[in-house]
């Protein structure tokens, strides 16, 4: 009798766990994304996987599982694989228990990878620049607590995370310092679309993630008020502060800054080289303004 045990996906990787003679059954969504198709060979660890299940997936891709596999078995994808994940309609992701490398696949989009997958283990410790779709990635994987924290500077270019982590119920990830350099604010459904399917990390203040911001952050000791008709200047360089994981490259002589809403009180400007705040204010009142700092 078939079942789902736990099984090693390493995409083009050579190491694999020791396997059982208890066969297993394993899914897999190979998906092309944007265009590109998907051009992949599947090894499925196994002389009977291999030699009865489909290996081949060309084209737009398709979602495909094998009984024939066994417990602890690793699974090799090589080729081109745009999209590893069902997208948004499928009900539920893979049934891995843990993925070695993403390997050299070309990999763009992780939607709905691994929604509903209550074995997950582990994932590699960072994630393909190329990953451009994170959405529903961990939706509903409710068991899976590994903190990917080390994921943060990998996300440069994530322009979607909706429901991320909805319902991701022990995940306790320390989002500060992931680079989402897309955002101005929280995607829909990112940190659970309910009281019901927040991770554990909801309510923790260290674990949100500082919005358009990549390696650097504004200083905490902004001033709170300026005096009408009183010249005020303020470097904003000043006090930048330079996250732990920012590529070597990172400086402060490097930046630009803008106001990505609100607006500054009027008789003030920034310069966006010089990250200067300068002018007389010339009418009284409380103005909210958010200032976004970038490295070119």
């Amino acid at each position: 009798m078939s079942r789902f045990l736990k099984y090693v996906l390493p995409l083009l990787m050579t190491s694999a766990l020791a396997a059982t003679s208890v066969h297993a059954e394993v899914t897999l969504h190979l998906y092309g994304y944007a265009g590109e198709a998907v051009d992949a060979v599947i090894d499925w660890g196994t002389p009977e996987g291999n030699a009865g299940c489909q290996r081949i997936v060309k084209g737009s891709g398709q979602t495909i599982t094998c009984a024939l596999t066994q417990e602890g078995t690793s699974v090799r994808v090589s080729g081109v694989v745009p999209q590893f994940g069902p997208g948004e309609f499928a009900p539920s992701g893979n049934t891995v228990s843990r993925v070695v490398s993403w390997g050299s696949v070309g990999l763009k989009s992780l939607d709905g990878a691994f929604r509903g997958n209550n074995r997950l283990i582990a994932v590699p410790i960072t994630v393909p620049t190329t990953v451009v779709n994170l959405n529903r990635t961990f939706q509903n994987a409710s068991t899976f607590s590994q903190n990917l924290s080390t994921w943060g500077m990998a996300l440069k270019n994530v322009t979607s995370m909706t429901d991320l982590f909805d319902g991701a119920l022990s995940q306790t990830t320390d989002l500060s310092q992931w680079c989402m350099r897309n955002f101005d604010e929280k995607p829909v459904g990112f940190m659970g679309r309910s009281a019901g399917r927040y991770p554990l990390m909801h309510n923790i203040e260290k674990n949100h993630p500082r919005y358009g911001e990549c390696g650097v952050s504004l200083p905490a000791n902004l001033p709170g008020n300026a005096e009408i008709t009183i010249p005020f200047s303020f470097n904003l360089k000043s006090g930048l502060q330079i996250w732990s994981n920012a590529p070597s490259q990172t400086t402060v002589n490097l930046v630009t800054f803008d106001v990505v809403s609100g607006a500054l009180p009027p008789g003030l400007t920034l310069d966006p080289l010089s990250g200067v705040i300068s002018g007389t204010p010339t009418t009284v009142g409380e103005y909210a303004f958010k200032i976004r700092v970038r490295q070119n």
